[in-house]
């Protein structure tokens, strides 16, 4: 192909336009540039302008557009000419290049790869010399090229792995191929690294072995996963035997179930390698609860069909020596893209002996709520004769007291001073019987009638007990004037406080009495303590537990009136609030009742 200073083709052969894609008339004249890919034009123009100042051979490689514009790799070797004018031109060569191009960058991108592995690539002559080391095998092994080209393969393999790779590469010689085999190598380090060998004999044209090529992959971190997952396996395995519990995984498409072994015994079989057909496990279950779910595998898989992807029941079966146990499962079905169930794994653990502790414990509390509703019963027919004995308890004394008053009134100036005594003390006798009565309804009602809360406004609560009790002048009353509000039962807290009172005043025989009632906050949250304090008698270390149980006095009637019930109305009506009571006492100097509340109680029904 000629070409002038302009780029112009002035001939060309037929190779030439075959390369060109076109016919040898279409060529002449037309620029040769217009049949080079954009790219390569610079190319083109340093080519012919070096061709032509210097007037020397060029050569070079650029692509052209050949049939249909397909690119094609070509080599121009040019040589400097003048025509018989003495005009100067190209004479031009093109080589077609494109498959060598194809191959070199094949082999750029061969090398790249070995180059950036993360597998060392290493090849090796038959005598097991190092002729190739990638950068990975530098990596893992810890050795570089310089070092490792030249050397024996045992650099690498351990002592005792030699006998193995002999084998491997007898095996490779003979024609075979070695894949992913996991072995042992060492590094420059001394440390052993898992790795996946792969072997392949290297041929020349005549098809003889000239060399050996071996990919090997780092499997460390695999192994060590591996042998941790074998190890969790294995405790799982222990776990489930020791806590008997069955496990089991489901096939939906292959229509199989496999089994541990401890399933097998909770059916009563002896453990085999299985797997079982995925149906074999519903011959077990008890006939009667052999429905919904459990009817067969079908509408097992069904349960993904209804929004119901785990599956947790319980049921009963027949183990094959007859025996009839409850089972508990757990299982989770596995769906594919289109919402069908592929797979299911659970667990099965028997649980007969808890299904008769709750049968028991059911028995028992319809027992215990029987009992309850007899003592419910028993309780209001305590209280009709409760109501019914005070009534009538009551009228006689009242009677007694009412003659005792006329007799006195109708023969005091007849009677003698022993008499009237007499009289006296019968009367005073009704009353303490009356007042009894009275303190004994006042204790069992307590815990029997339902607590009923409302918001309680301390001040004026205590307001009420003065004038309940008609405290008489000698006694100094003195009130905390800052009270949280509270929510209880008010009736239960006006005991507490009425009797608290009370007893500060009636245990008290100094002419100037004091009581003093205030609160503080309590260690538990949620509560405060109301105290009631006196400068009275005191009492004894020894008796400040027991002055709270019923009928309990430590004074006779003579010295303090009373019927012994007081404190323990207090001490029952403070458990009711959800309280407790306590008291600190010196003999001589008086005593500080604590009460515990809670600030809101609960209404009970």
């Amino acid at each position: 192909m000629r070409l002038d200073k302009n780029c112009r083709i002035l001939s060309a052969n037929l190779t030439a336009a075959f390369m060109l894609g076109t016919y040898r008339s279409k060529l002449i004249g037309k620029p040769f540039y217009a049949f080079v890919k954009r790219e390569g034009r610079d190319t083109l123009y340093l080519h012919l302008r070096g061709l032509f100042k210097r007037k020397e051979p060029q050569t070079c490689e650029l692509q052209i557009k050949g049939f249909e514009d397909k690119p094609l790799w070509v080599h121009l070797s040019s040589l400097y000419g003048e025509d018989a004018h003495q005009r100067s031109e190209s004479r031009t060569t093109m080589l077609d290049i494109d498959e060598q191009k194809q191959i070199q960058h094949e082999l750029e991108n061969l090398a790249a790869i070995v180059r950036f592995s993360e597998d060392a690539i290493i090849r090796k002559t038959v005598d097991h010399i190092i002729t190739h080391w990638n950068p990975a095998a530098e990596k893992i092994y810890g050795f570089s090229a310089a070092e490792a080209l030249g050397q024996h393969i045992k650099l690498i393999i351990p002592p005792e792995r030699m006998e193995e790779n002999h084998e491997l590469v007898r095996r490779v010689l003979g024609g075979g191929q070695i894949k992913a085999w996991e072995t042992v190598r060492r590094t420059k380090y001394g440390r052993t690294v898992n790795i996946a060998l792969s072997m392949a004999a290297i041929r020349n044209d005549r098809g003889e072995i000239t060399a050996l090529a071996t990919i090997e992959r780092d499997i460390s971190e695999r192994v060590m996963n591996r042998r941790h997952l074998s190890r969790i396996r294995q405790e799982l395995q222990m776990a489930t035997e020791a806590a008997r519990i069955g496990t089991w995984f489901l096939d939906f498409r292959r229509g199989t179930a496999q089994w541990n072994d401890e399933l097998y015994r909770l059916l009563g079989l002896d453990p085999r390698p299985g797997p079982e057909d995925i149906g074999f496990f519903f011959n077990f279950i008890h006939p009667d609860d052999r429905h919904g779910r459990f009817q067969n595998v079908k509408a097992l898989a069904g349960l993904a069909g209804h929004g119901g992807a785990e599956l947790m029941d319980e049921f009963r079966i027949i183990r094959k020596d007859g025996q009839i146990r409850w089972l508990a499962v757990r299982g989770r079905i596995m769906l594919n893209e289109f919402g069908e169930p592929l797979q299911m794994a659970g667990v099965n653990f028997d649980i007969t002996e808890l299904k008769q502790v709750r049968e028991a414990e059911q028995l028992a509390q319809m027992q215990l709520a029987a009992k309850v509703a007899q003592l419910e019963q028993k309780n209001q027919e305590l209280d009709q004769f409760a109501y019914a004995a005070s009534h009538d308890l009551k009228a006689p004394l009242r009677a007694i007291r009412n003659y005792s008053d006329f007799l006195y009134e109708d023969l005091s100036a007849s009677l003698s001073g022993e008499q009237k005594q007499y009289l006296q003390g019968l009367k005073t006798a009704a009353g303490q019987g009356q007042q009894l009565i009275d303190d004994l309804l006042a204790y069992s009602r307590i815990g029997r009638v339902p607590v009923k809360t409302e918001k309680v406004n301390m001040p004026e609560m205590i307001n009420e007990a003065r004038s309940f009790l008609n405290l008489s002048s000698d006694t100094d009353l003195v009130v905390q004037s800052d009270w949280p509000v509270l929510e209880t039962d008010p009736l239960l807290l006006s005991q507490v406080l009425k009797n608290l009172i009370a007893n500060a005043v009636k245990f008290n025989p100094n002419a100037s009495k004091r009581v003093e009632i205030g609160w503080r906050q309590s260690d538990k949250n949620g509560c405060i303590e109301l105290f009631v304090h006196d400068n009275g008698i005191g009492i004894e270390p020894q008796y400040q537990q027991k002055i709270f149980g019923i009928f309990q006095r430590l004074h006779t009637s003579r010295e303090y009136e009373g019927t012994g019930i007081g404190l323990a109305v207090v001490k029952k009506a403070a458990l009711e609030l959800g309280g407790e009571v306590s008291v600190e006492s010196t003999p001589g100097k008086g005593s500080t009742f604590f009460v515990e509340l809670p600030t809101k109680v609960e209404s009970s029904k």
